[in-house]
């Protein structure tokens, strides 16, 4: 929350963060709300995901309860900087804006989970003729019609949205731009995605390829 209060001194640009609480049983959401109250933060609020459970729909509860014209997400466990999102938005507007979607590719990755994504964007590419590069990195910044595009179609619940996403993107016509990003060391909590053990990726990678496989109109 510190990190949030020092970009917002920092940005010229006014805008809101939202946290999606997926209906935590610690007391995250009253936690946020308390320590944005006490940094005079009036910008951050809490969205409770009300419909089913996962990482994809807390994304869309997130997407659905943002104002802006251009939005963007990213993960709240400290290993991505908000200030990346920033980043994002300068690369945004220096390419042009319009039709694009930018996102983070991370750098100095290890090569056991390098080699897990080339193979998730191996499986995308045979199927969709697609070239995607690192699709789970953050943050992940597109205009609002594209936002409202991804919104009106049946995606996933869980990791597989970020591929989701991208996919969607590019068979509108949107152009897709990365620019590097270093990850942070985890300091609370187990991954739940792709960031865990070799039970954890090859979790994901089922479920990631088993997405692929089934969304017929992602060809």
């Amino acid at each position: 929350m510190r990190r949030i209060h020092i970009v917002r001194m920092q940005s010229p640009a006014s805008f809101e963060v939202i946290f999606v609480d997926g209906r935590s049983t610690d007391g995250t959401a009253a936690q946020i709300s308390e320590r944005a109250a006490a940094l005079g933060l009036d910008n951050v609020s809490v969205a409770i995901s009300s419909g089913p459970k996962g990482y994809g729909a807390d994304i869309r509860q997130g997407l659905r309860s943002a104002r802006g014209d251009l939005l963007a997400w990213t993960h709240a466990d400290l290993q991505c900087d908000i200030a990346d999102v920033f980043e994002a938005l300068a690369v945004y507007r220096q390419a042009g804006g319009g039709k694009l979607l930018v996102k983070g590719d991370r750098k100095g990755r290890p090569a056991f989970d390098r080699f897990f994504t080339a193979g998730m964007e191996l499986l995308n590419w045979a199927v969709t003729r697609r070239r995607l590069r690192d699709i789970n990195a953050q943050p992940k910044l597109l205009p609002r019609s594209l936002c409202d595009i991804i919104l009106s179609r049946p995606s996933p619940d869980d990791f597989s949205f970020d591929l989701h996403a991208l996919n969607v993107a590019a068979a509108a016509g949107y152009r897709i731009l990365a620019f590097p990003v270093d990850m942070k060391t985890r300091r609370h909590g187990v991954a739940k995605g792709g960031g865990g053990g070799l039970k954890i990726k090859l979790r994901l990678a089922r479920r990631t390829a088993a997405y692929i496989l089934s969304r017929s109109e992602l060809q």
